[in-house]
Order: structure tokens, then sequence, then C-alpha cells
């Protein structure tokens, strides 16, 4: 008897999981039987091994980055209460530096925030594949990554990127963000963040000044 239950488990099992016979013997509808896929040729291989080689170069693009490259101090001002609100002042220090062979530039960021240590990275380079610059950020108040992409505009000293933010306090999931940078002179860069569900002249949110160290 024993050997008989465990027959019948054994059976209803395989119906359950494959299916009965006259099921598979029948191929999926949207699944053409006379298809057979194809490798490649050589010549489709060795053109496509030629154009990832060419895309996983460094570009100029990345090159305009090299702008970053040092140390810097800065001043960081948030708008916890609102546009029409004074911000929130803090400072700190950042530090950029080249990753694999000038593909990625990474930063290291440092200060305080709302009175409690604060620490930060980030990672920009260029898609030469998708053709827009790309970032990530990650900071010791949080548990989440912030991802970006975007394009450099036509005068080559403001990058302006669109992501999503969640906002924990309000329970908004994937709102739509700015990330612009604007490089103001040889010493100076202002980085922006600007929440586009706020609508009206003024989304900023937060903004730090960065001054080359000499």
């Amino acid at each position: 008897m024993k050997t008989s239950m465990c027959g019948i488990v054994l059976w209803v099992m395989t119906v359950t999981l494959l299916g009965s016979p006259t099921v598979l013997a029948q191929p999926p509808a949207d699944r053409n039987p006379d298809f057979t896929a194809q490798p490649p040729s050589p010549d489709v291989l060795e053109k496509g091994m030629a154009l990832w080689m060419d895309l996983a170069k460094p570009s100029i693009y990345h090159q305009r980055l090299s702008y970053f490259v040092g140390e810097w101090d800065l001043v960081a001002r948030m708008w916890m209460q609102g546009p029409d609100a004074p911000p929130q002042e803090s400072s700190g220090r950042a530090s950029y530096r080249w990753l694999m062979d000038g593909r990625w530039l990474a930063e290291d960021f440092s200060g305080d925030m709302m009175g409690m240590p604060f620490t930060g990275f980030s990672l920009m380079g260029y898609d030469n594949f998708r053709r827009e610059y790309v970032g990530i950020w990650i900071d010791s108040m949080s548990t989440t990554m912030a991802t970006m992409a975007g394009r450099l505009d036509q005068s080559g000293k403001v990058i302006t990127m669109y992501g999503e933010m969640d906002e924990p306090a309000t329970g908004d999931l994937g709102k739509m963000v700015a990330y612009v940078t604007r490089i103001v002179d040889d010493h100076t860069h202002v980085f922006e963040i600007h929440d586009l569900g706020m609508g009206g002249p003024n989304t900023k949110m937060m903004e730090i000044t960065y001054t080359r160290k000499p």
C-alpha cells in the first residue's frame, strides 16, 4: 500500500508540473514549429566583436569629465520645507578620481546633514552605445541606490540627468527628479536636484556649490 501511494503521489506531481501527454504534444500557439535558430555567421560575429571593442573605449565624452578630478570644498543647501522657506546649510568636501582606466568618474563625498555625519559615493560615466551620461549615487543615510541618465548641453557646461526618487515621509514611489550639474568656471561647479512633480517655476530641492581646493 505504501508503494502504491508513493506511485500515485509521483503521478499527480508529474501531471501537475508537466501537464498531460496531450498538452505536451501540442506546441504553444505563438511558436512556429518550423523555426530553427541559426548561429550567427563568422562575419556577423567578427563585426559584432569589433563594434563591442570600439564601444568599450573611453571617448571624448569621458574626457570632458576630467574637469572634476581633484579635491573640492562644498556648501550644501536643502529646502526641506519647500522652495519659499529658508534652506538648511551644511559644509563638506569631495574628491573625484578616475576608475577603470578613464571609464568611470568616482566621487567620495563627506560632510554633515541635519547635524549628523554624512558620507556618499557616486559614479558617473558615458554609455557609448546609448550615447548618454549615466550615474549612480549611494550614501550613509539611505539603503536606496539612485540611478540617473542624461545629456550634455551644446555649451558643454551643463549635464542634465533624470531619475526616480522615493519619498518615505509621504509614501511617494518613483518621483521623477532632475540632476543638473553646471560648470561655472575652472574652480566652481554647482549640482542641483529638482523635484519635477512640484510644478511651478522653482523645483529645486538641493543645491551644492563645489569650490576647487588650491
